[in-house]
């Protein structure tokens, strides 16, 4: 339930069945997952060996500091998303991909797009 977006909570008004999940619903779960580890790489020079490792961004499940997922479902249907770490270091870039993950379904990035952004996050590191 943390990862889900908050159009997938919603009941519609008619007795039709639920809409199917969207690409702009699985975006809004990829920043949720951003928020809880990135992949970064290590390049072992000396050795010419390539080994990709998980930096922990903040080191926990969004929603971190609520127990009850019932109460997380309410926290994301008020619009509230996870707070920054304060005790964790989060790159500017990192958070500000994280929080367009997080805007409302029409203006989430395309998946094209985040696809670009983690290929420069890659090439800068190289």
């Amino acid at each position: 339930m943390r990862w889900t977006a908050p159009e997938l909570f919603e009941v519609p008004d008619t007795d039709d069945t639920f809409p199917p999940p969207k690409p702009e619903s699985d975006i809004y779960s990829f920043g949720c997952i951003m928020y809880q580890v990135c992949p970064t790489a290590y390049i072992y020079a000396a050795c010419k060996l390539f080994s990709i490792a998980c930096q922990v961004l903040s080191g926990h499940q969004p929603y971190h500091d609520i127990r009850s997922d019932h109460q997380v479902v309410v926290a994301i249907l008020r619009g509230l998303k996870p707070k920054r770490p304060t005790i964790h270091r989060i790159e500017d870039c990192h958070w500000d991909s994280i929080q367009q993950c997080w805007l409302g379904v029409s203006e989430r990035p395309a998946i094209a797009g985040l696809r670009d952004l983690m290929g420069r996050y890659r090439d800068a590191i190289f």
